[in-house]
């Protein structure tokens, strides 16, 4: 007897961030003991973003790939941008930045992921 085989998949909220109109960073996130695989970009006037991590909210530091290279990406108006989740392990609080300044506010959609 063949049987297929069964996923569970548990769905996650997205998580919204902010950039406020001539700024460049976001708000901060949450994590709640998740990772990060993915972000949603709409009307956006950067080209590129980094991330900044936190463990208490306050202070924050840029993360960096496992190489030690600041992770930066290359983005777009209206993208969904995947993210290698391992980048993001133990990160308790998460802000995104532009590389410029928003000429308006600017909502981002983190992708959540499980850990």
């Amino acid at each position: 007897m063949t049987t297929a085989n069964t996923y569970q998949q548990t769905v996650i909220d997205l998580i919204q961030v902010t950039i406020a109109s001539s700024g460049d960073t976001s708000t901060a996130a949450v994590l709640h003991g998740t990772t990060i695989a993915g972000i949603y970009i709409g009307t956006f006037t950067g080209t590129e973003i980094s991330f900044e991590a936190s463990f208490d909210g306050s202070t924050f530091f840029t993360v960096h790939d496992g190489l030690g290279v600041a992770l930066t990406r290359d983005v777009a108006s209206d993208i969904y941008l995947p993210l290698d989740p391992a980048n993001f392990y133990g990160i308790r609080f998460i802000k995104v930045k532009s590389n410029l300044a928003e000429v308006a506010e600017r909502t981002l959609n983190l992708v959540p992921y499980s850990i």
